[in-house]
């Protein structure tokens, strides 16, 4: 969360349940889609290791779908 905004977080382990630096630095990537509410409701992990996130953006009438992909080296 980053001010009065919800952002769209993504934290990812090794199988060993250490932090993924492959993602970032520790493990967690926060993105801010918009200046209104980021809120993912749902996720799939690709045969690819990519991450999708499923969700919506904004507030009110002004609530819009949102598809996020998350690509880790």
């Amino acid at each position: 969360v980053t001010g009065q905004d919800n952002d769209l977080g993504l934290a990812r382990s090794s199988a060993q349940g250490n932090a993924d630096t492959t993602v970032d630095a520790d493990g967690i990537v926060v993105t801010n889609i918009s200046a209104a509410h980021d809120t993912a409701y749902g996720l799939a992990l690709r045969p690819d290791s990519k991450v999708v996130l499923v969700g919506s953006t904004g507030t009110g009438a002004g609530t819009n779908f949102l598809l996020v992909g998350f690509i880790a080296p």
